[in-house]
């Protein structure tokens, strides 16, 4: 490494290369002893108590995370009091983390069983050309892989999109029919989704490019053990959507509405969420031009809904409305419906109020961006009507924040706070994933709270783009 990171700071030298190593092999040790405690025949029976009840397994991933952070604090110091940090350093980081997320999606999930779910849709495709849409899992409830996944979410058809099918197809087509475990098939898609995970740190590094911790705040990105965790060792697809949501962001900044359209249309199809960027999208264009928020509106119509024609599924209302009877359990509620039920006004109108609130907060973003309100691009609006679609569900999980937190990450303009936001979201996870259900809730909503207010915050401060005076090339 180049002489100036070893560069002292109170008498004591950056210990950057012993504190990564430390990173490296804790992260391992946790990795590969959470997926140790569970054997396949175990993790097929959904018995999962081994690893959520061990004690080693919390104790190494605290341990773990806060040697992230010791880390790249080390790499802050160096890029904030001395240079940039080298190329060549900072591709053999990348290599060791490259390494751990090989290492994240070779072992097969641990905390959940909802790949499993993933593959059986794609062996529903693969082997007998039935769309999850029309069918649910119970029509093949004796083939040799679905038979060997828990039946809790086999009465309902899939809600994933068609661009998740396609990926979870695809581990099928590469497996083949004649597999007799479902855990290659698992480990197949969780290495499909390496390539995004590191997308969307490619995506969140160009919103940085110009910062001057640019290095510390990809690595802390990348190397992050809650997003490690959620992403490559349990496989869920959440990422994904919002890195095709990163990159509509940057496409409508850009003012390209067809790309912007089509990248929308992938993170709508991968999961229905994303469409409700949409109004989002299209308000943001048009405060730049009728024929732009037109040129998108057409795109967007032609590639999603023709593909929504084609497949006749992924109804919107499954997701966002909930219009049937899910509601008479709030115990893994969002906030809104959870605090209604709390002080006993759960009523036939709950999702009447939850789905009102959620329209509300859309209708009032949208006149926001018309007003020139968002000053810090299209990250925070977007973060805040996936905040508010997650608030007022009556189903949530933690790794739902990944709708939008990392959009928030990339609404800030100063270093500080993006990797304040960042550790709030990873420690807020880690402690949640300790309790009950009636504290997850508030601890999450609070914590995703102080970061949007401090998001609000930087955007009112934050001068108009238009006021930025360009600098003048002849001086």
């Amino acid at each position: 490494m180049k002489r100036q990171w070893k560069g002292y700071r109170k008498g004591r030298k950056l210990a950057l290369l012993p504190s990564f190593l430390i990173y490296l092999s804790l992260g391992f040790l946790a990795i590969l002893t959470s997926e140790h405690l569970v054997s396949d025949r175990d993790y097929i029976a959904m018995n999962l108590d081994a690893t959520l009840s061990d004690p080693t397994v919390t104790i190494l991933w605290f341990l773990w995370t806060g040697s992230a952070v010791w880390w790249t604090n080390e790499i802050r110091l160096g890029e904030q009091k001395k240079a940039p940090l080298a190329p060549k350093a900072l591709r053999f980081f990348v290599l060791g983390i490259a390494a751990l997320a090989l290492v994240a999606a070779w072992v097969k999930p641990v905390f959940t069983q909802d790949p499993s779910y993933y593959v059986s849709y794609g062996r529903q495709i693969y082997a007998y050309g039935v769309s999850p849409y029309q069918v649910n899992l119970f029509a093949f409830v004796n083939d040799p892989i679905i038979s060997q996944v828990d039946q809790f979410w086999f009465g309902t058809t899939t809600f994933f999109g068609p661009f998740s099918l396609g990926l979870f197809t695809l581990a099928n087509v590469i497996v083949g029919r004649d597999v007799q475990s479902i855990i290659p098939l698992i480990t197949v898609v969780k290495f499909l989704i390496v390539p995004f995970y590191a997308a969307f740190a490619v995506a969140a590094h160009s919103v940085w490019r110009e910062k001057r911790l640019r290095a510390t705040l990809l690595l802390a990105v990348l190397a992050n053990p809650v997003l490690i965790w959620y992403t490559l060792v349990d496989g869920h697809m959440d990422l994904v959507i919002c890195l095709f949501l990163i990159l509509t962001a940057k496409n409508i900044e850009r003012s390209s509405p067809v790309w912007a359209a089509f990248t929308l249309s992938i993170a709508a199809s991968t999961k229905i969420v994303g469409i409700v960027c949409l109004p989002i999208a299209f308000c943001w264009l048009l405060a730049r031009g009728k024929g732009k928020a037109f040129k998108f509106a057409l795109s967007f119509a032609t590639m999603y809904g023709g593909l929504y024609l084609a497949i006749k599924g992924g109804e919107y209302s499954k997701v966002v409305a909930y219009s049937d009877d899910h509601w008479s359990n709030l115990l893994a509620a969002g906030i809104v419906p959870r605090t209604i039920d709390f002080f006993g006004w759960n009523s036939p109108w709950t999702p009447t109020i939850s789905n009102a609130i959620f329209y509300a907060v859309v209708g009032l973003v949208c006149l926001l961006i018309l007003k020139g309100s968002f000053r810090t691009g299209p990250y925070l609006p977007m973060a805040i009507v996936l905040f508010a679609l997650f608030s007022t569900r009556i189903y949530f999980q933690p790794w739902y924040t990944l709708w939008f937190w990392p959009l928030l990450w990339l609404s800030f303009g100063k270093e500080k706070r993006i990797l304040t936001s960042l550790w709030n979201w990873t420690f807020c996870l880690l402690a949640a994933f300790l309790l009950d259900w009636p504290w997850k809730i508030p601890i999450i909503t609070l914590a995703a709270g102080f970061d949007f207010y401090s998001a609000i915050q930087e955007t009112r401060m934050r001068p108009e783009v238009s006021q930025i005076r360009e600098p003048n090339p002849n001086r």
